[in-house]
């Protein structure tokens, strides 16, 4: 799903659509799938784990978590910042149309 977002929105840059809403809209889309994606990585196995607990140990959980995972989570999330810088430069955009 998330490279169908990013497939739509290349498809409107190639049309001419720089920052058009359209265009924003399916790169939040395509960074919200990326999370979506992301984050399940990282809390698959933790809930794994905690399924996993042997009765004989009912107190010893062993929850292993991936840098790479959290790494992941947060440059998609830096991805949700450059939609709002793309946001802010259709904003500008418009703006400089205004004046000419």
């Amino acid at each position: 799903m998330a490279l169908f977002r990013l497939s739509q929105m290349l498809g409107r840059i190639a049309c001419g659509e720089l920052f058009s809403g359209t265009v924003i809209s399916h790169f939040r889309g395509f960074a919200m799938w990326l999370l979506v994606m992301a984050l399940f990585e990282l809390i698959a196995p933790i809930v794994a784990g905690l399924a996993g607990a042997t009765p004989s140990y009912p107190h010893k959980v062993r929850i292993g978590i991936d840098l790479r995972d959290l790494l992941t989570v947060g440059i998609t999330l830096l991805l949700f910042l450059l939609a709002r810088l793309l946001e802010r430069a259709r904003r500008l955009d418009e703006e400089m149309r205004e004046f000419v």
